[in-house]
């Protein structure tokens, strides 16, 4: 029934009973033989649905938000790659995935001052995250982080919608810093590598009108100096280069830390490739350098912070 009335199923999906049909069978482990191959009734389920052009076309708005937050559900018993694609299929906005982080984090999770790695959220969200309820709220996350992740991946459009996620990223980062950063955990690499996807899709210009305090520059070279991942490592210099462009005075500021850094431990000991990511921060990072030394008043700073030094 499922193979054969896929179209009816989308069309019909707002309907009570074919929403009730829907979750039904996402939520029964019933096996299934279809063309030759044994399937979960929910895989299958999912992977017709996610197999039809039909689905990005008829599901919109407040479908969309419904069908994303049952999925979100639906991870914590069964994260099956048909269930990404399906996500993927019809691709939520980058509001509606800020509201779904939000269902799973609290309302206000999100909001407030400024994202500092010793600050209020770290208070308030910081790295004991022991319990039961807050491993499921990993476990929603890592998934919704891997559907941003390929959908910031395959965007061409509204570039500037997406820096809606670039805080809530940085207080997500936030969180997993201090616990998991010298683990190298795979919180830690999805996170910065999400965040280096929005940061690279967003042109320059919309970096530079950025408020202070969107990004955190800070909590990044944390990230550079601790983490034992030379992968980690590579991702998170390469986030603080585009961080640069929004907030050239930290990188001024930090200059000498973040240059010692790189010469000890990435220009030294790894291979070509973390020379050339190296190289293409630089290429970044030194012009933000620049800028900030030409801005008014910050002539000497770097001389006087060298002097300091």
């Amino acid at each position: 029934m499922i193979t054969q009335f896929t179209e009816v199923l989308i069309d019909n999906l707002a309907s009570d009973s074919v929403w009730t049909f829907f979750s039904s069978c996402l939520s029964t482990k019933m096996i299934v033989t279809c063309s030759g191959l044994t399937k979960q009734v929910s895989h299958l389920l999912l992977s017709s649905l996610a197999s039809s052009p039909l689905l990005a076309e008829k599901v919109k708005d407040k479908q969309q938000a419904k069908l994303l937050s049952l999925l979100v559900k639906f991870c914590l018993s069964d994260t099956t790659l048909e269930a990404r694609n399906m996500g993927l299929s019809s691709p939520p906005s980058p509001s509606l995935l800020l509201d779904q982080f939000k269902n799973i984090w609290g309302q206000e999770a999100f909001s407030g001052g400024r994202v500092v790695g010793r600050g209020e959220f770290y208070l308030l969200y910081g790295s004991k995250d022991t319990s039961e309820e807050d491993v499921e709220r990993w476990v929603q996350t890592c998934w919704l982080l891997e559907v941003t992740e390929k959908l910031v991946g395959q965007q061409k459009g509204k570039e500037e919608d997406w820096l809606l996620l670039a805080r809530p990223m940085f207080v997500l980062l936030c969180k997993v810093a201090d616990r998991e950063v010298e683990k190298g955990s795979y919180k830690l690499s999805l996170l910065l590598s999400v965040l280096l996807q929005l940061l690279s899709l967003v042109p320059d210009s919309k970096l530079w009108q950025l408020m202070t305090g969107q990004l955190d520059p800070e909590l990044v070279v944390h990230c550079i100096r601790t983490s034992p991942s030379r992968d980690t490592r590579q991702t998170a210099l390469q986030v603080l280069a585009r961080c640069a462009v929004s907030n050239p005075d930290f990188i001024l500021q930090n200059s000498i830390t973040i240059f010692t850094f790189m010469g000890s431990h990435l220009l030294k000991v790894d291979s070509k490739h973390s020379f050339q990511v190296a190289c293409q921060a630089l290429e970044v990072i030194v012009p933000a350098i620049k800028t900030a030394c030409q801005a008014p008043g910050k002539a000497h700073q770097l001389q006087a912070d060298q002097l300091l030094g």
